[in-house]
């Protein structure tokens, strides 16, 4: 993807890229039980990003740790539809899949 001349941006995701990505975690927790347990869009939205963009372990001002996942928002246009293609095909591997 190429950056705007003028101020050097990457394009971010396009409203509909993020509509579908959206849509496909609604058909996916609808769809698809672990061990019995249905899991909403937000919950798979965190297994996604961590499962294909990767995590990393932070300590709070408490001395408490977390895991982190690393952000969707910032993806460019080419790293989301690369995400969008991987989670698409890990759905697709478990019957899961948009009607289009």
């Amino acid at each position: 993807m190429s950056k705007c001349p003028t101020c050097g941006r990457v394009p971010k995701r396009s409203s509909e890229s993020n509509r579908r990505y959206w849509a496909l975690l609604a058909v996916l927790s609808e769809r698809l039980k672990v061990k019995d347990i249905q899991y909403g869009r937000q919950v798979w939205h965190e297994y996604m990003k961590e499962k294909f963009l990767g995590a990393s372990e932070i300590e709070l001002p408490n001395g408490k740790k977390r895991i982190i996942s690393e952000s969707s928002a910032s993806l460019d246009v080419s790293e989301f539809n690369d995400f969008m293609s991987k989670v698409e095909v890990w759905c697709g591997e478990h019957n899961v899949w948009l009607d289009e």
